[in-house]
């Protein structure tokens, strides 16, 4: 897997009390390479909690004014009536990687809607919710739709190297 330096993070939904302990490790995981490598984030949290980034360990790290973003959503899908589009080609992502929900619904939808607006997009199967059980029909739908399902591992490898490819050939 390789991941070009515009990728951007996007973790759907604060953290939780009824996130897997392992679920909330693997998004800290992959907020800490973002953070390290200077890729943009973005935290989409529901319209009710978007006041301001989720506490504890998820902003552990001061959050880089220019690479780290917060969004409302008020729609499953985090682009519906949201500025999440137009942050993103601010930013001039071209690839998502996505992460967090606390519900299908939200990843699904955010999905699809990124791949309808030509993203292409990896969805980081252990820094998801819904449970294991629900887990495996959600992510096969959206690999159907054209969506990289990744695991955390080849993700925080790819991370680690997106940065480096943009100092050695230049900014593209």
């Amino acid at each position: 897997m390789r991941l070009p330096a515009d990728s951007t993070l996007v973790i759907l939904d604060a953290p939780d009390s009824l996130l897997p302990e392992e679920t909330v490790a693997n998004v800290e995981s992959l907020l800490a390479a973002w953070r390290e490598q200077s890729l943009p984030i973005v935290h989409v949290r529901r319209e009710a909690d978007a006041a301001a980034l989720p506490s504890g360990a998820w902003t552990a790290a001061p959050p880089a004014a220019a690479a780290e973003s917060v969004i409302a959503r008020a729609a499953d899908s985090a682009f519906e009536g949201s500025d999440l589009e137009a942050l993103l080609d601010a930013l001039g992502a071209t690839t998502l990687v996505v992460c967090g929900a606390l519900g299908h619904d939200a990843l699904g939808a955010t999905v699809r809607d990124g791949l309808d607006r030509g993203f292409r997009i990896f969805v980081v199967a252990g820094a998801c919710w819904p449970a294991e059980e629900t887990n495996a029909w959600s992510l096969a739908a959206l690999a159907d739709g054209e969506a990289r399902i990744v695991s955390v591992a080849s993700t925080l490898a790819a991370a680690a190297t997106a940065m480096s490819r943009r100092r050695r050939d230049g900014a593209r």
